[in-house]
């Protein structure tokens, strides 16, 4: 984890009284700043943005672990240009993240699995690419 961050979660008593349990018995975990806020307190909105982003990267993988690769490049095909745009740039914050730290985006992922990664990013988005670096150069 990140020693020196703080970790703010949105109010879950479960994982709260866990994390607590834990501490005890981690000294890593101990060192760790957790808090819990309101997520739909106005100053906390960035809390439900984290839900969503994470929501989002955990149907990724469930989509890459439960589609085949048919289905994956058949998905790719039938993109419309916005969603061409949507995935790259999906594909371009999950890069950024790897090389700011490659924690943050740690997962275990089976190669079959990597190999559907890999369709889904490069079939029918490369074109798209060019235009998309040209035009997020411009901004």
């Amino acid at each position: 984890m990140f020693p020196n961050s703080s970790h703010i979660l949105d109010i879950e008593f479960e994982v709260e009284k866990k994390l607590n349990h834990f501490k005890n018995f981690d000294s890593e975990l101990n060192g760790l700043s957790f808090s819990f806020v309101e997520s739909k307190e106005e100053d906390n909105y960035l809390v439900q943005i984290s839900d969503v982003v994470s929501g989002f990267v955990r149907l990724f993988f469930d989509f890459l672990e439960y589609a085949s690769i048919e289905e994956v490049a058949s998905f790719t095909s039938e993109l419309n240009p916005l969603q061409k745009e949507t995935l790259l740039l999906f594909k371009r914050l999950i890069d950024q993240s790897v090389n700011e730290d490659h924690i943050l985006l740690h997962r275990v992922i089976v190669p079959i699995d990597e190999h559907k990664a890999t369709i889904l990013f490069n079939q029918n988005i490369t074109s798209q690419s060019t235009r998309t670096q040209q035009s997020c150069a411009g901004v």
